[in-house]
């Protein structure tokens, strides 16, 4: 059910529209007749919205239209080659005057027997258009419980999947980590020791039945949390009963962590959201959140055309097979008379809704820009105080006090962000790089990584002689030498070898530090970066060892 939530104005002279939920799913049916038998259910549903019986070319799949008086408007098209179902059904708001929820369906036959199926719901309002809590049609349940169905090219059930063995942390990594992925996986943990879902924070049920074939929920046994840490790392896991949402392109390489929603046990406890409380809230939260990610992409249309396409192609279909078989001009003409009609009103049909569309899209667009330009505006001033006051400690004698040196590098990460923030940057990929080096002296690691805080960054900000000076006798301290990464000839035949995301962007590594010469890691020390000129800030892409050249 759509729960209204807030008021919110249309906008100029279109409707308010605006995409509420997408769902695609590949369906694998045992019946000879697995098209049939999949429009027949979702006939079902049109028929409970129709208000009026369905005419008989509905139930024989052939394209029609139900606008009578008395009854919502119902209407579908089908095409023999390739073979492709498509229904519309526009259901005015019970709750709000002029506003109507349209629901699109596809249906495509594959050549190799298998079925594609699509769903998309639109809102549309001229009046008054409150938020609601967004959600898919109900039917969706009825399609994925007839058979076998697909999200993501993984099977998904009627009920939530349970991660606990080596094999299902496995597979669950393996879907975190799919390219092609389009859907959110809310991965729900459990108690260090516990393997019931029912011990879960949130309704593990609940969600997923709302979210189903739009999102992959999965509770996390105790021991299953612990061995996807193994997996992703300590800041992409979920343990403990916290809750994470992964969103598709998950790479722990370029990802910010917080790119992928962690909720802790505590903080669900208290969320609050329109005079709901604790669990109940964060579930509406992370069922929005969820059904929400599955309208960002816009490629839905080019696998499963829109009703208004199909329908176009069935006219012009069904005007040349009466040309073939010998309709007289009376007939042709009428035919074309009663294309044109529904044409005409088709395209100002859809000229509102996409212009409605199209103006939703460019305020949303705006919005998040000026999100944008008013986070950089205070990290901006956040960095500058943050430099202040390292500039006022530094300037008292006797204040400043070395960080410590670890022995190894199993905890880098905190120790970067609890000493170089503001100044150096380690990407995801840095991180990864240090716990998997063999490396003989870690202390060296920590000593570069403080070099560039407090030589090269000062040097790079503020330029100068007694700087550069400074700079060059902190390396030769260390034993360290700076230089390109790689020639300009050499770079195109590494890929992203040298490359690095950041803020958004693809980088290059094109300076690093070096000592020694061997090719063995254990004896031979790298460290690249590049210098963020936007943010005044190194960021360092790879450590401890070489990135492959022709060479290596």
């Amino acid at each position: 059910m759509l729960i209204p939530e807030r008021a919110a104005q249309p906008v100029g002279r279109y409707a308010a529209v605006r995409t509420v939920s997408q769902v695609m799913l590949r369906l694998e049916r045992d019946s000879p007749d697995a098209f049939k038998v999949v429009r027949d259910e979702v006939l079902d549903w049109v028929r409970g919205k129709a208000g009026k019986p369905l005419p008989k070319q509905a139930w024989d799949g052939l394209t029609f239209e139900l606008d009578d008086v008395g009854a919502q408007r119902v209407a579908a098209a089908h095409l023999e080659q390739p073979k492709y179902w498509a229904a519309r059904v526009d259901d005015a708001c019970k709750e709000v005057a002029q506003r109507t929820w349209i629901t699109e369906i596809g249906l495509a036959a594959e050549p190799n027997g298998r079925l594609m199926f699509g769903c998309r719901l639109v809102v549309s309002a001229r009046g008054e258009n409150p938020r609601y809590q967004p959600s898919i049609p109900a039917f969706i349940g009825q399609v994925v419980g007839g058979g076998r169905a697909f999200l993501d090219e993984r099977l998904i059930s009627p009920t939530p999947w349970v991660v606990c063995s080596d094999d299902d942390v496995d597979h669950f990594h393996r879907l975190l980590s799919l390219k092609s992925r389009r859907a959110d996986v809310c991965a729900i943990s459990l108690g260090e020791d516990d393997a019931d879902p029912a011990s879960a924070i949130i309704s593990v049920a609940a969600v997923h039945r709302r979210t189903l074939g739009a999102a992959h929920v999965a509770v996390l046994t105790g021991r299953a949390a612990y061995m996807l840490t193994d997996l992703v790392g300590k800041e992409f896991s979920v343990f403990n009963r916290a809750v994470r949402t992964y969103r598709p392109n998950f790479d722990t390489d370029a990802d910010d962590p917080r790119r992928h929603p962690l909720a802790l046990p505590h903080r669900i406890s208290q969320w609050q959201e329109n005079g709901v409380y604790g669990s109940e809230a964060f579930e509406r939260f992370l069922v929005r959140s969820a059904i929400m990610q599955t309208v960002s992409g816009g490629d839905l249309e080019t696998t499963l055309p829109p009703f208004s396409e199909v329908r176009r192609v069935a006219a012009t279909v069904s005007l040349t097979k009466a040309r073939e078989s010998g309709a007289t001009k009376d007939d042709l003409l009428r035919l074309y008379e009663e294309d044109n009609a529904k044409l005409r009103a088709a395209l100002d049909e859809e000229k509102a809704l996409h212009g409605g569309l199209l103006t939703e899209a460019e305020q949303e667009r705006d919005e998040a820009q000026r999100r944008v330009e008013e986070a950089r505006g205070e990290a901006y001033r956040l960095n500058q105080r943050i430099r202040t006051l390292e500039v006022q400690v530094k300037g008292k004698a006797g204040t400043a006090v070395e960080p410590p040196i670890p022995d190894g590098l199993e905890n880098l990460k905190d120790w970067a962000d609890k000493h170089l923030s503001g100044s150096v940057v380690l990407t995801n990929r840095a991180i990864r790089g240090a716990k998997e080096s063999d490396y003989e002296e870690p202390a060296l690691v920590y000593r570069a990584l403080l070099l560039l805080r407090d030589h090269y960054v000062p040097m790079r900000r503020d330029r100068g002689d007694e700087l550069a000076k400074a700079y060059i006798e902190a390396l030769a301290s260390c034993g360290l030498a700076e230089a390109g990464s790689i020639t300009a000839t050499r770079r195109g035949e590494q890929g992203d070898e040298y490359i690095v995301q950041h803020n958004g962007r693809k980088r290059e590594l094109d300076r690093h530090f070096t000592k020694g010469n061997s090719r063995e890691s254990r004896h031979c020390f790298r460290l690249y970066f590049f210098w963020d000129d936007e943010d005044e800030q190194v960021v360092v892409g790879w450590l401890t060892s070489h990135l492959d050249t022709r060479q290596t």
